[in-house]
């Protein structure tokens, strides 16, 4: 398959569907693509997976850097220098010189957003992963602004970082700023990471890379555990100047995942095999990572729910390697088992109006193939 024009990848679920797993299998079969990071920031955690067996878990840069696929992140997206620098340190050890471009106005995370978020899911438990996107969000609403422009100007910097110190009283004695402020210099200093306020669509084919999950999107989700951002194409449509994106990808694991609290249909593990790439820990900030049967009634919600996806959508069904025989699905409440595998995916297909299916069964672009 030859990739040419606009594509955006969009989970239908929770996160963790995979949409690393098929931007990097679309960056394989395209030329000089661009990678475009819409919504959310480094709380992503897309895992790409090389055939020689080369992996990384990307949160800033887009997920066909492996392939060569520079990355450019809107402004809609939130930077992190920290985590920023040093994802760029491990790419450059494993042999990789990435090209970033970060729009001028893409909002910084600093120490005291992660420090508040991670104060604030101890006693709350609204589902964050302590990354300190809320926070920033906050932050921004009430015009403490610092963007990834401000980094070029240190003087004004340190004394926006006063300001903040001043609203963050109880993290004021506690956090050293030095490796922000350190990262920050790094951040605008090396040579291929740049800041930019414009950046056309069609350099090459675009890949818009989503975050998250349409059932964590701020106004389609299950508030108070969401996700504040537009997981779907909203930001993609306004990046292409009010056009709809032409090729949807959509993609669901062969069975229902969930980091962190929130609502879930059901948690039966009926014949899911672990994932040897699944790195959540119990004892982290979200706790248990639960997985369930495919809920195909919330799948059809999350498709309906997007009015900017142009029917009918490409549809991904990965970690069918995962599932076992015979195949279940989950809806108006209760387990229906499929006859076959084909039934199966016939029904998520139906469920969100899918065109093409495509199933994924291993973690390389090698094992993504079309179902006929």
């Amino acid at each position: 398959m030859d990739i040419t024009g606009d594509h955006t990848v969009i989970g239908l679920g929770f996160g963790d569907e995979g949409k690393g797993h098929v931007v990097d299998w679309l960056c394989a079969q395209a030329s000089s693509p661009v990678v475009y990071r819409f919504s959310g920031g480094p709380q992503a955690a897309h895992h790409v997976v090389l055939p020689d067996g080369t992996d990384h878990v990307f949160s800033h840069f887009g997920s066909g850097t492996l392939r060569g696929a520079p990355t450019y992140w809107m402004e809609d997206c939130l930077t992190n220098p920290i985590a920023l620098i040093n994802e760029h340190d491990d790419l450059l050890k494993k042999g990789f010189d990435p090209t970033l471009w970060i729009h001028a106005r893409s909002p910084i995370i600093t120490p005291y957003e992660v420090a508040e978020n991670e104060g604030s899911e101890s006693t709350r438990r609204h589902g964050s992963c302590g990354a300190g996107i809320c926070a920033t969000l906050r932050r921004e609403c009430e015009h403490y602004h610092i963007w990834f422009e401000d980094l070029f100007h240190p003087t004004a910097l340190k004394l926006k970082m006063e300001q903040l110190s001043r609203i963050y009283t109880y993290h004021r004695e506690t956090l050293n700023l030095d490796d922000f402020f350190w990262a920050c210099d790094e951040a605008v200093n090396r040579g291929k990471i740049d800041g930019t306020e414009n950046m056309s669509v069609g350099l090459g084919p675009s890949i818009f890379e989503g975050s998250q999950g349409l059932l964590l999107d701020q106004n389609f989700g299950f508030f108070p555990h969401v996700t504040p951002a537009n997981t779907g194409t909203k930001n993609v449509s306004k990046a292409m100047y009010g056009e709809h994106p032409a090729d949807v990808w959509l993609v669901t694991r062969a069975y229902m995942t969930r980091h962190g609290a929130g609502p879930m249909t059901n948690t039966i593990e009926h014949r899911i095999h672990d994932n040897p790439y699944e790195k959540q820990r119990e004892d982290g900030m979200q706790g248990k990572f639960r997985r369930g049967v495919l809920d195909l009634d919330l799948l059809q919600y999350a498709a309906i729910k997007d009015k900017g996806i142009v029917h009918p959508p490409n549809l991904v069904v990965t970690c069918m390697d995962l599932l076992g025989d015979p195949y279940c699905l989950f809806k108006d409440g209760k387990v229906h088992t499929c006859a076959s595998r084909e039934e199966f995916l016939e029904r998520i297909a139906t469920a969100v109006a899918a065109g093409k299916v495509y199933v994924s069964t291993g973690p390389t672009a090698n094992d993504i193939e079309e179902v006929v």
